[in-house]
This record gives structure tokens, sequence and C-alpha cells, in this order.
């Protein structure tokens, strides 16, 4: 009988291990590598891919086990996958609830005809979604619009003075340090300001005429900011296509359009990056309150640098953006540059790019110990001198998923859920493996400085990664 009750525990314990014990089988995931193995080698033995770098890495989410790897502590590009760490770090240290407040404010006083005497002011807070209506929901004519009326509500009629874009929360010059020139012109290489305006773009349109190797001419651009003139230098070709770009950085008003457009196509439109984006925003308030019969004696200024002068501010509006969690969402799923960028500024305290890297650097979780040295130059991606290792980013994919879950990631295919990367000769995936009966895994896989098309070097990726 004593013996019989053993048996049952025994049987018991046995039953309730396989009940209740991991979720997965481990030989699941064993029985894939060579899968995994020869997929790598096919592609990689491709004439196209032969010379190209790459790495790959699959950890366990739950322990942070390396369950596969082949070079996955190679330094590599990672173009906009880099977006993962923003991400997951200023999440971490800013809360998912935190909301940046655009304030309107004046300073001086009115006097009893309406005559303010001293300035309108526009109070950045590093807001990247204000005025953008698909990221705000308010676009900027009804948020400037929203600002003429307060104006009015606070009994002004007069200003002599100024319309004043302050963007001192940031304390950093206007830069795209070692961004790519063809790239810091176009609304995908806007940089980082305290004070934003509809994602800091403008809109070019040029004439696309009939014929091959004609002259594409300017014939306009919205909204109008002072002092921006361009030079086209467009052809229209049959062969190349559309492939138009604005050459210009910060603070550079003259600018250069080059490349081709499809001949005959009329008006043809290019997204371009604001050069003074603070300026453009006092600008088109100055316009608005002119045309609601709000006369605005002086010339719209900018701050751009914290200063001791300002005067006492009294606040006619506060706009918030939406919570911290929701745009970071839309960094990832539209892989918004000028989001990820004003995300580091918002990591310092005082605003400084330069500190917001360190503080990325530290906080990343590969970087707590000495297996990892990444070269981290932006937030973006943007940057080709950004170099990581897929461990680190697989690290970070774990990190915004202990968060978040899979918010942000898309599906690339079944169960694979990425954040994606792409410049010239780049194209890199992080994010999480969720496939029935496998452990739930973060992975990296970087491709550099291959040879084939973008499409071809998908599609290659694309073979490895259904067989993980």
């Amino acid at each position: 009988m004593f013996w019989g009750k053993k048996l049952l525990i025994k049987l018991f314990i046995i039953n309730l291990f396989v009940l209740c014990g991991p979720a997965y089988p481990l030989q699941i995931q064993a029985q894939n590598i060579p899968l995994i193995e020869s997929k790598i080698k096919e592609v990689f033995s491709l004439p196209e891919l032969k010379a190209a770098s790459y790495g790959i890495i699959l950890t366990d989410v739950a322990t942070g086990k390396i369950l596969f790897s082949d070079q996955g502590e190679k330094l590599l590009i990672p173009a906009s996958s880099l977006k993962i760490a923003t991400a997951a770090v200023v999440l971490r240290k800013l809360g998912s609830d935190k909301r940046m407040v655009t304030r309107l404010s004046y300073e001086g006083s009115i006097d009893k005809n309406g005559t303010l005497n001293g300035n309108i002011i526009v109070v950045g807070a590093g807001d990247p979604t204000l005025g953008s209506k698909e990221n705000s929901g308010t676009d900027a004519e009804t948020l400037i619009a929203r600002w003429v009326t307060k104006v009015k509500n606070a009994g002004i009629r007069k200003v002599n003075g100024a319309v004043i874009g302050d963007a001192s929360c940031f304390q950093t010059e206007a830069e795209a340090r070692d961004w790519l020139y063809e790239d810091i012109g176009n609304h995908y290489g806007a940089f980082a300001t305290g004070l934003c305006l509809n994602e800091n773009r403008y809109t070019l349109i040029l004439n696309s005429p009939a014929g091959e190797n004609q002259l594409c001419e300017v014939k306009s651009y919205f909204p109008v900011v002072p002092g921006l003139n361009h030079t086209s230098f467009v052809r229209t070709s049959i062969a190349k296509g559309e492939d138009a770009w604005i050459l210009g950085g910060p603070g550079q008003n003259e600018r250069k359009v080059i490349g081709t457009l499809p001949p005959g196509k009329g008006s043809c439109t290019i997204n371009g990056a604001l050069p003074d984006p603070p300026l453009a925003v006092a600008f088109r308030l100055k316009q608005a309150l002119n045309a609601a019969g709000i006369e605005v004696s002086g010339n719209p200024k900018t701050v751009n640098m914290p200063t001791d002068k300002k005067g006492v501010r009294k606040e006619l509006d506060a706009f918030a953006s939406p919570p911290l969690k929701s745009i970071l969402e839309k960094m990832l799923i539209h892989s918004q540059n000028l989001f990820a960028e004003n995300m580091i500024c918002l990591l310092a305290t005082d605003g400084k790019k330069e500190e917001g890297l360190k503080l990325l650097h530290a906080a990343w979780p590969s970087q707590s110990g000495t297996k990892h040295k990444n070269f981290i130059n932006d937030g973006s991606g943007l940057s080709p001198m950004n170099a990581v290792t897929p461990y680190s980013l697989a690290e970070a994919s774990a990190d915004w998923y202990a968060q978040v879950g899979k918010l942000g990631l898309k599906e690339k295919v079944p169960g694979v859920f990425v954040k994606s990367g792409y410049m010239e000769r780049v194209r890199a995936y992080t994010g999480i493996i969720d496939k029935p009966g496998k452990p739930r895994m973060a992975f990296t896989f970087i491709v550099n400085h291959y040879r084939c098309g973008p499409p071809e070097m998908r599609r290659q990726m694309e073979k490895i990664m259904n067989a993980f």
C-alpha cells in the first residue's frame, strides 16, 4: 500500500510537469537550427551577396538566452531599426503617459485700446506631432486659427512687437551631423527642434513638361516662409522616372532641386524639410493675425537657445501632445526620423542632443555590461555612421516587448513582427517572433553592402525569416 502511494505521487508529479511545465518544448527550436543554417548558406552563397556583411541573432524573450547566433556580435549599420532602441529607452525613462505642452503666451502690457506693447510667443516643448493631423488630431491651420482666437479673446487688437517662436527647450543648435547632405533637405531629414509644426515640412511643386530631358521649373511651394528660394535642375526622364530631391540644410534658404521626373505629368510635388521651423511658426501666426485684422508691427523672430532676458509671460493657451506611448507607436510604424530625434533631446533634462545620446547609450540593456560597444550618432538611424550589434538590437526589442508587447511592429512574415530599416545597401529587421509551439523570441537580422536590388534583398531575407 505504501509503495502504491509513492507510485501514484510520482505519476502525479510527472503529469503535473507535462501539463504545467514549459509552454513550449525547447527541442522544437533546436530542430529549426539546421533549417536556418541551410537558408543562410543558400542566401549568402548567391553572387550578389557573397561579399555582404550580415548578422543574425535569436534570443529567448523571457530569459535573454541566445538560442541562435550567426555573427550576432558584429557591428553593422542598422538604419531605421535603431528606432526600437530609442523607443524602448524613452518609454522606460519618461513614461507612457507623458505629454508635451506647447504654450501660447504674451509678454508686455495691453493698453485700453487693445494694443499689446510686447510680444506674442509660441513656446515649444519638443512635441514633434504639433500641427500634424494624423499624429496630433489637429492640423497646422486649425491650430493657428485656435491661437488667433485666443489672442482675440485676450482683448488684443494690435501688437506693437513681434511674434516669437521659442524653441529653447532644446539646448542644441540646428544641425544634422553625420547625415547625408542629399537627405537633410527632404522631409524625412527634418532635424530636431523644440518647436515643430506639421513635422517641419513644406511642399514644393514642380512642373513636368512633355518631352524627354526637359527642365522642370518650380511653380510654387507652401506654406510660404520668408526668404526660401529654389533653383531647379530637375529634368524629365522616361527611364529614371520620379527621382527628385531637395538639397539644402538647416538655416539654408537657397536650395537646389535635382534629379528626374516622368515627362508630361504636369504638377509634381516634393516634400522638403523647413530650414528654420520655429521661424516658420512665428511667420505663419503673424500672417494669420494680420489676416484677422490684428496688426503685428515687428518681424517674426526665434529664440533657439536659453536666455535670461525673458519678460514675465502670461499664458493664453496650452496645447498638449498625445501620450508618449502613442507617439512612439507612430514613430515606429511610420519610421518618423524627426520624432526619434526629438525623443533623444527629450531624454536629456537640458535638452541637449549629445546628452540624450549618452543617456540612450547608458540605458540600453546591452550597455550595462561589457559585451557590446555600439557607435550611436542619432536616435533615428539616418546616420550611416551608426554601428550596432544584432545582439544589442535584440535586447532593445525584448525591452520594448516587455513594456508594450508588439505595439508599433508590423508582421513581416507569419509570426515575425518587425521594425524595419532601410538605406542604400542596408536592410535590417528587428523585433519579436511569436509562433505557436515555439519560444517567444527577440531577434535582429541585418545585411550591409549587398549588390542586388532592395526588393531582391528583402525577398532573400524573408526566406531566412520564414525559417525562424
